[in-house]
């Protein structure tokens, strides 16, 4: 298979899957959609029942990773000894990041080696990520079952290739 074949199968599977779409994701689907437009003129019928009963499987998934990530927050905070919940609330919030990252440099006194260092460095870069993760799993959540507490059962909509994946189908 050729290069190009490769990617496009490595993209269909990506955008067949249930996956939720955290931050990261969204762009590198989004950047792959700009050179695979194939899917966009494809529309599918589904009711609001069945789009309903779709987004309880997603909700799951993306409550489960959330709740992964959280738990990889709690594991660095313990480590570096700083509150989860902080951390948790903070998400993207650059002033709550800079207060928990200060609390984290603190306590490591002033003699510390580079090592140690580039490890708290680490630490913090993945505290952001679980933090932006985290973010986006919760948004996508509630704007998931705001649609699912909203949607007409019986009515019948036209979903994207797009909306089809994302709603789980």
């Amino acid at each position: 298979m050729t290069p190009a074949g490769e990617q496009l199968m490595q993209y269909l599977n990506e955008i067949t899957g249930v996956d939720p779409m955290a931050y990261q994701e969204r762009a590198m689907k989004h950047y792959a959609g700009q050179l695979t437009n194939f899917s966009t003129q494809l529309k599918f019928i589904k009711t609001g029942e069945q789009i309903s009963k779709s987004i309880e499987g997603v909700v799951t998934k993306l409550i489960t990773r959330s709740e992964e990530a959280k738990v990889s927050v709690q594991e660095i905070c313990k480590r570096r000894e700083l509150d989860p919940k902080e951390v948790i609330e903070a998400g993207t919030d650059e002033t709550a990041v800079g207060t928990y990252s200060m609390k984290a440099e603190t306590s490591m006194g002033k003699n510390t080696s580079n090592t140690l260092i580039r490890e708290l460095q680490e630490d913090l870069t993945h505290l952001r990520r679980y933090g932006m993760v985290i973010e986006s799993y919760k948004q996508d959540v509630e704007n998931l079952q705001r649609i699912q507490k909203n949607i007409e059962p019986k009515r019948e909509f036209d979903l994207s290739f797009d909306e089809l994946t994302n709603f789980g189908f």
